[in-house]
């Protein structure tokens, strides 16, 4: 298994994702149950943070997990 990954997963293929799933983390806003559920969003932020940990290594705090679910809140609605 880990030769096919290392074989389908190459360099650049790891590089995109991980700019992909840092934009997730960084950029990623809850609207509305309208345009996105909050599972949807939620779910979107979880698979983000898990690849990160199990590919490159980079761990978050529960902490900082829930600021930045908090803050993809607040800035929407202006608080």
């Amino acid at each position: 298994m880990t030769a096919l990954r290392f074989h389908y997963d190459g360099d650049a293929s790891n590089n995109k994702k991980l700019v992909k799933y840092q934009n997730i983390i960084m950029h990623s806003e809850y609207h509305s149950e309208r345009t996105a559920t909050w599972e949807t969003t939620s779910n979107h932020q979880i698979r983000a943070y898990q690849w990160l940990e199990l590919r490159k290594g980079q761990t978050y705090t529960d902490d900082i997990k829930v600021m930045k679910l908090e803050t993809s809140l607040n800035d929407k609605s202006g608080k």
